[in-house]
């Protein structure tokens, strides 16, 4: 597909070889707001006790009361997780896998003491060209939390591949069962990428943005979305099933994982690759676009 949300919103970014494009993925630029993003070799499934760990810990960060950062430090730490904080962007934690240990399981940001209200997830940012970076700029924006995989999706592992989009297994779905828990009114928004010259249907081989709740309702948020965005996005906003009959992500694990715990606030968010450069070029645009995702 990468050819070439006040809920929090969850923003998915595309999956699957049709994202691939002219380029593997994003560079993790080193002058990037929160410093050079980790590319892991291979992905090592999170035992179901260190994931219940890792979402209690990002359950402690997202209630705005942290009264131990050192303690908090070490108990992300026995997780294999350095949590640090930068000069420059203080209002920034960030929660990166140890260099010796790097098992793919994502790399996070997390504003202290702010609402819940947008999280941004980028669960293919090596697949889907420019979504990772295009997650990068949205640092000054809105949101609260901010998520990137950090070894390709198409890594094999022996039970499959590494696509933190649909891994139980992960520190990355640990979060969305902490924001499903404990912030009903979150937006938790994916980005995703996809090629207009790969869809099967004459909508979506027309639509600048593809937008769905990852099941066959459309949801008030995504409606909300699609009505925001629809006034000045380069071409339609389709909404699934509605407009258009194809990426769905009825597959995905996070708007699984939502539904499940009766959270509503799931938007997963497909651009095509105009849409992409054009949000990583224009910032007055690329505001605009940000705002849209937590339109009620």
């Amino acid at each position: 597909r990468g050819a070439g949300a006040p809920a929090v919103l969850a923003l998915a970014v595309c999956c699957g070889a049709a994202c691939a494009g002219p380029s593997s993925g994003d560079s993790f630029a080193s002058d990037s707001l929160s410093g050079a993003r980790p590319r892991c070799a291979a992905y090592q499934p999170m035992p179901a006790s260190e994931a219940a760990k890792g979402q209690a810990l990002f359950g402690a960060m997202l209630s705005g009361q942290v009264t131990d950062e050192a303690r908090l430090r070490t108990d992300w730490a026995a997780l294999g997780y350095e949590l640090t904080g930068r000069p420059d962007k203080p209002r920034w934690w960030v929660l990166r896998e140890r260099e010796t240990g790097c098992r793919g399981q994502g790399y996070y940001l997390v504003r202290r003491g702010a609402p819940v209200r947008l999280v941004i997830q980028v669960p293919h940012a090596f697949a889907d060209l420019h979504t990772g970076d295009i997650a990068d700029e949205m640092q000054d924006g809105p949101a609260s939390v901010i998520a990137w995989n950090t070894v390709p999706r198409h890594t094999e592992v022996a039970d499959g591949t590494a696509d933190l989009a649909r891994r139980t297994d992960s520190l990355f779905a640990a979060l969305t069962r902490s924001l499903g828990r404990d912030h009903p009114d979150a937006r938790i928004v994916q980005l995703h990428g996809f090629a207009n010259e790969r869809r099967k249907t004459a909508a979506g081989s027309r639509a600048a943005v593809i937008l769905s709740s990852g099941s066959r309702w459309v949801t008030p948020g995504v409606d909300a979305v699609a009505r925001c965005l629809a006034g000045f996005t380069d071409g339609p906003v389709a909404v699934f099933p509605r407009d258009v009959n194809e990426l769905g992500a009825t597959t995905n694990l996070h708007g699984k994982i939502l539904r499940g715990l009766g959270h509503e606030g799931f938007v997963h968010v497909e651009m095509n690759l105009p849409t992409r450069r054009r949000l990583l070029t224009d910032g007055d645009w690329q505001a605009r676009f940000a705002a849209c995702l937590e339109a009620r």
